[in-house]
């Protein structure tokens, strides 16, 4: 496992289906956390994935963000600090999830290091945004120009 900040913590920037009330975060954070904190990521758009890129076994909704130049541009979501005895496990499961292996050129999304904005402050974290390689895919898809996937959700 990567380096983590914290004191081995792990430290994760989630903005749709593993946000708290949503399906994978019953799945898969839902007591497993030990600080929850609501976050933006600057620099970085949001599509909800359409027909496009539908996954076997998965019929939800689910979002694609991609990181950008335009500071302007915002997602917002949670910073998940999960503590160190179960870090090695939520991480492996939030990967499998995201169909995330590294290095692969397969991946559609890519698990990066970003800087999010806490009401506490900075903080470094893990995020998953979409591959390069499907990039140029995402401005076919519905665009979620507030960057917020609830509200997105409340709306359709």
């Amino acid at each position: 496992m990567p380096d983590e900040p914290d004191e081995g913590r792990l430290q994760i920037f989630v903005y749709g289906t593993l946000l708290p009330g949503e399906v994978n975060y019953e799945l898969l954070l839902s007591g497993r956390t030990c600080h929850e904190e609501p976050a933006t990521l600057r620099g970085a758009q949001m599509w909800a994935n359409g027909d496009r890129f539908a996954l076997t076994g998965r019929s939800w909704p689910f979002p694609f963000v991609a990181l950008t130049d335009d500071q302007r541009a915002t997602v917002t979501g949670y910073v998940m600090t999960v503590d160190q005895a179960n870090a090695a496990d939520v991480l492996l499961r939030l990967d499998e999830l995201e169909t995330f292996t590294p290095g692969s050129p397969a991946n559609r999304y890519e698990r990066v290091r970003v800087s999010v904005t806490t009401s506490g402050g900075e903080r470094q974290c893990w995020v998953y945004v979409a591959a390069e390689r499907i990039r140029s895919e995402l401005d076919e898809l519905p665009p979620i120009t507030d960057g917020d996937w609830l509200g997105y959700l409340r709306e359709v």
